[in-house]
Formats: C-alpha cells, structure tokens, sequence
C-alpha cells in the first residue's frame, strides 16, 4: 500500500480510512476521537 504523505489540505479521517486495514484497532479509537465535535 502506498503511504500518503501529510500535505496543506491534509484528511486526518480520509488517511486513517487508508490504513485501517494495517491498524485495525487502532483506526476505530481514531474515529472514535476524531469524531467529538468541538463545542
């Protein structure tokens, strides 16, 4: 799998999508996380 690399326009969710199959666990906490909004 090619990595993507960080840029300007940057998609934290679109990345961690990516690679979800090589971090299985870790990309749920990650959504999970990402997910809160902000108030």
């Amino acid at each position: 799998m090619k990595e993507i690399a960080p840029t300007e326009n940057f998609n934290t969710l679109f990345w961690w999508k990516v690679i979800e199959n090589k971090y299985k666990i870790l990309a749920k906490i990650t959504r999970d996380v990402l997910a809160i909004y902000v108030s």
